[in-house]
């Protein structure tokens, strides 16, 4: 990645962001770091964070906010939010509150319930990407510990080393190695579980807008779009509550009505207000 600016000495990267800085300004952003703080680690400036941020959907208006706020109150009166809560530790659980209501956002709210499930395993794994991230970092910097301790006793005269501490901390760096390739490993599988979930979620909403959109032009497409049970709840109360409201039109258009020239008079006549009167 090309590089140019630079800031206290440290040159800074330009061009997008990888899938990984992606991956960490989430991390970060969720446990509460500021915009500099994320930008200092990943050698980005501030405005770059604070731009991926409002593109991520993290970084939201005063509107925004309470959009958000009003999502995350309605996902804890859903029936999986306890299992949720017991699965995740306290900044797990933040974080799948703001990555859940940033999507049903993105979504407008108009999601059906397999969806609903869908983007539950997706913040889900979301979640178990950022533990395996963190993992490796602390290996990474385990290894690089353990390197300067091995470097300052081999910096030591040869009668003078202690073999036994260098096999030890050659077993751990050994230790620390492998782990990181299977902290990598998992990290691909987990990133492949998530994309298949995308294209899934993905394609279930294009197929479910097409059959709406086919619902505009034929009876079959009509027919088709009611096969949804969520549509035909959605369309049902719609129904019903266009007849409640012509039902108190009909009445308050057959009540009497005082005009401008003080004359009264029924809008509506029928023979139920005729027979009252």
């Amino acid at each position: 990645m090309a590089t140019s600016n630079k800031l206290g000495g440290v040159k800074l990267k330009t061009g997008k962001r990888s899938q990984q800085e992606e991956i960490l300004v989430r991390q970060f952003f969720a446990r509460g770091d500021s915009v500099e703080k994320i930008g200092e680690y990943l050698r980005r400036t501030p405005a770059t964070v604070k731009k991926w941020l409002i593109d991520m959907e993290l970084l939201a208006t005063e509107s925004r906010a309470q959009d958000l706020e009003r999502i995350i109150k309605i996902l804890h009166t859903k029936p999986y939010w306890d299992e949720i809560a017991q699965q995740f530790n306290v900044e797990e659980v933040q974080y799948f509150e703001k990555v859940w209501a940033s999507l049903l956002l993105q979504f407008r709210e108009d999601v059906t319930t397999s969806e609903e499930m869908e983007i539950k395993q997706y913040v889900t794994l979301d979640i178990l990407i950022n533990r395996c991230m963190k993992d490796r970092r602390k290996h990474i910097e385990d290894i690089e510990r353990l390197e300067g301790l091995l470097a300052q006793e081999y910096l030591k005269k040869d009668t003078d080393r202690n073999i036994d501490l260098l096999t030890n901390l050659e077993s751990q760096v050994s230790f620390a190695r492998n782990s990181i390739s299977t902290y990598t490993t998992e990290y691909a599988k987990l990133l492949d579980k998530q994309q298949t979930i995308v294209k899934s979620l993905k394609a279930a909403r294009d197929q479910r807008i097409r059959r709406i959109e086919d619902s505009k032009t034929s009876f079959s497409g009509w027919l088709k779009a009611l096969e949804d049970e969520d549509t035909r709840e959605r369309i049902g109360h719609s129904m019903a509550l266009m007849s409640l409201a012509a039902k108190k039109a009909k009445e308050d258009m057959g009540e009497w009505h005082i005009y401008i020239n003080k004359k009264a008079d029924q809008p509506l006549l029928t023979p139920d207000n005729v027979r009252k009167d």
